[in-house]
């Protein structure tokens, strides 16, 4: 679980924390976290989470709270079609696992706030998890060249094995990056439709 997941799932619990709430909460866990690094992670995630009221409290966005309630079942889903079977259900019913090759394998699945890509390990074989609800994967889909998603496929690979291959704050390090480059990567997708449609010319009646 990321540092993200982890104060996410602490303020699901209990929303209105405080900072030093938090560290107790995150080190009776077993994560020896300091204040000072938990402002940097809260920092860095100020877009999945919200600070309210004197002395400041904390709490979760909505996207985060829908992303919490079906990573985990979605995850256990997964195990069953890493496996080897096909169309098993993930959390919109329809896990499909659409590619298996001999180093890596490509699944699909449906976790609305979470972000794009994940990988997992299964034994001698691992696993790119393209999540189909975050922005960017409309982008991905459209590609019609298999050179073109065999190159994205490398890219996100290679940083699932950096991240898989990384212990200690190295792997804390790794999860928060792809987790807030998900989060940044899908706003800035909004951003460029929205403005694609605001510049759209007004056509006459």
């Amino acid at each position: 679980m990321t540092v993200i997941e982890r104060l996410a799932a602490v303020l699901a619990a209990e929303p209105g924390r405080t900072a030093r709430d938090l560290v107790l909460a995150l080190q009776s866990e077993g994560l020896d976290l300091k204040k000072s690094e938990l402002n940097h992670y809260l920092s860095l995630g100020r877009d999945m989470f919200r600070r309210e009221g004197d002395p400041p409290r904390w709490y979760l966005s909505t996207a985060v709270y829908t992303y919490q309630g079906r990573h985990r079942t979605a995850q256990g889903r997964h195990r069953s079609a890493a496996d080897g079977a096909d169309g098993a259900d993930g959390a919109d019913g329809k896990f499909i696992t659409v590619k298996r090759g001999s180093q890596f394998e490509i699944a699909i699945e449906d976790l609305p706030g979470a972000p794009f890509f994940r990988v997992e390990q299964r034994g001698g074989c691992k696993i790119l998890c393209l999540n189909r609800s975050h922005q960017f994967y409309g982008s991905y889909d459209g590609i019609v060249e298999e050179s073109g998603r065999a190159l994205i496929h490398a890219i996100l690979v290679a940083y699932g094995d950096s991240e898989l291959d990384a212990t200690g704050e190295n792997a804390l390090w790794f999860q928060l990056v792809r987790d807030l480059w998900s989060h940044r990567c899908a706003r800035a997708l909004q951003q460029i439709t929205n403005d694609a449609t605001t510049d759209q010319p007004a056509r006459s009646i």
